[in-house]
């Protein structure tokens, strides 16, 4: 696997389709997945029974076309919640539903997005470098909201400090915050699809600015850093 920086600095390709078309080339491997209780975990959720995991099947379909590579599925007893890691090649997935979130038997599935087909759903002068959504289902085949929030923490060597996290479930890209190098995650009561995002193509280290497709490094123009409230 090659450096989080070089995948990203240095596949400077002659658009944001080819650009992305080389991060993917980097290879996915078939996803495993593992359960645990994390050591401290009671004093967050709560110290209520926990449901063994399993391998559910994925009766949680996602509601975007672009997320259809299943991660795993944990199915869930009733007011009873669970942490659960998912191992997706070189990337990690801790999903992290507490006691209470859910009122009946419910089913949570994670999903990857595919970083090409979201090249069109981001903000212009920005590439995807890592996707996942959360969708779940109960025994009623309803899509309730959580009725206590739900938390996502990715772990992907491609993705830098400062990348951007939007969530598209609106259509339109909505800012959830900042990643740091190589970690970004947020919490949620809907069932969430995220995209993360890196300057489209990011020409030397972090912060550098972005150049325009057929630019070279020395074409490139330092800017004032900007600061965000």
């Amino acid at each position: 696997m090659p450096d989080r920086h070089d995948a990203i600095d240095q596949a400077v390709g002659p658009d944001r389709r080819t650009f992305v078309k080389r991060l993917v080339g980097t290879a996915f491997a078939a996803p495993m997945v593992a359960s645990f209780t994390m050591s401290g975990i009671e004093a967050v959720f709560g110290s209520g029974p926990r449901s063994a995991f399993a391998a559910a099947p994925n009766t949680s379909t996602p509601k975007r076309s672009e997320y259809t590579t299943s991660i795993g599925c944990v199915m869930l007893a009733s007011n009873v919640g669970q942490t659960t890691s998912f191992s997706d090649g070189p990337r990690s997935v801790l999903l992290m539903v507490p006691n209470q979130a859910f009122g009946r038997p419910t089913t949570v599935c994670v999903y990857r997005g595919d970083l090409l087909q979201l090249v069109d759903d981001v903000p212009g002068g920005e590439v995807p470098v890592s996707a996942y959504g959360v969708v779940w289902t109960n025994d009623l085949n309803q899509r309730p909201n959580a009725a206590v929030p739900l938390s996502i923490s990715v772990t992907d060597p491609l993705v830098s400090d400062g990348d951007a996290i939007y969530s598209i479930d609106t259509g339109t890209p909505v800012n959830e915050g900042t990643a740091t190098s190589g970690q970004w995650g947020d919490t949620f009561n809907k069932d969430p699809h995220y995209v993360v995002t890196h300057d489209f193509p990011r020409v030397g280290p972090p912060g550098t600015p972005p150049t325009t497709p057929g630019s070279t490094a020395a074409d490139a123009v330092v800017a004032a850093p900007e600061t965000t409230g």
